[in-house]
C-alpha cells in the first residue's frame, strides 16, 4: 500500500538536504494535510522555518510536533533554544489558532506576495 504523505515527507529530507525551503514547506503540508498527526512532519516543518529565519512559525510547528509526540527527538533539539519546555501545557484552540495563521502567513513568505504587481 502507497504511503502518500510518507513519499511527501521523503521528498521534504531531500529538500531539506539541498536547502530548498520552499519546496521542503510545499512537500510538508502536503504529508500534514494526509497524516495531520505526525509529529515528524510539524518538527522538520519547523526546523525549515528556523532555517529560513521565521523564528515565530518555527516554534509554533515545533511546539505542536511536541503536542504530538512529547519524545519526537528533533523538536526536543531545539526546543530549548526556542524557550519551549517539554511537556507544557498548550492550549488546542490556541494551537490550532497559530498554526492557522502560520499557514497564512507563509503563503506570503513562498514569493507569492511578490508576484502582486504595483
Amino acid at each position: 500500500m502507497t504511503n502518500y504523505a510518507q513519499r511527501h515527507y521523503q521528498r521534504a529530507l531531500e529538500y531539506v538536504r539541498l536547502a530548498n525551503w520552499p519546496l521542503a514547506v510545499q512537500e510538508l503540508r502536503d504529508a500534514i494535510k494526509l497524516e495531520p498527526n505526525n509529529s515528524n512532519y510539524y518538527a522538520l516543518l519547523g526546523l525549515v522555518h528556523l532555517k529560513q529565519q521565521f523564528i515565530g512559525m518555527g516554534r509554533v510547528y515545533i511546539r505542536q510536533a511536541l503536542k504530538l509526540n512529547p519524545q519526537d527527538s528533533l523538536a526536543l533539539k531545539y526546543a530549548p533554544g526556542l524557550k519551549i519546555q517539554p511537556g507544557e501545557n498548550t492550549n488546542p484552540k490556541s494551537m490550532a489558532k497559530a498554526l492557522s495563521i502560520a499557514a497564512l502567513l507563509s503563503r506570503f513568505s513562498n514569493g507569492k506576495a511578490s508576484q502582486v504587481k504595483c
